[in-house]
């Protein structure tokens, strides 16, 4: 595809989705799934850890630190611009979870993207993820996984 591509409103709807369908397969741990939202080549930038390159690394990460453990990231708020072929985005996220038998944990951070429209549409080719407050609290309440989403009608 050109740099010089159109930029149409579907796709500006489609590059704003991928934020939501990332939190949505983190929400029910399909990290398998994250070919649908990462560009093969992607990039994904973790506050402590080293760069994770490529769709089968982020994937084989994401099963590694989120091993059985419940958590949930709900977008607060944010944008993408896109110019010709990429685009860039900015995400407020909130995660809550279980960290250990004893804790839950709370975090709101930031997610710094840029996009690359691909042949099977937008896609993340950089995520970096940045913390803005991280608490820890001791157990309290329970944590349900997501359920299945109902069939189409």
């Amino acid at each position: 595809m050109s740099d010089s591509a159109e930029v149409t409103g579907l796709d500006h709807a489609e590059a704003m989705a991928l934020a939501f369908r990332y939190a949505d397969l983190i929400n029910q741990s399909k990290y398998d799934d994250m070919g649908e939202v990462f560009a093969a080549d992607a990039e994904w930038h973790l506050q402590g850890f080293q760069p994770i390159v490529g769709l089968t690394e982020i994937i084989a990460k994401m099963h590694e630190i989120r091993s059985e453990k419940i958590h949930f990231q709900v977008l607060q708020g944010g944008e993408v611009l896109l110019d010709g072929d990429g685009g860039a985005g900015r995400w407020y996220v909130a995660e809550y979870g279980v960290l250990d038998e004893e804790h839950n944990y709370h975090l709101i951070a930031v997610y710094d993207d840029l996009l690359v429209r691909t042949r099977d549409g937008w896609r993340f080719r950089r995520r970096e993820f940045r913390l803005l407050h991280r608490a820890k609290h001791p157990r309290a309440g329970k944590f349900y996984p997501v359920p299945p989403r109902p069939a189409a009608r």
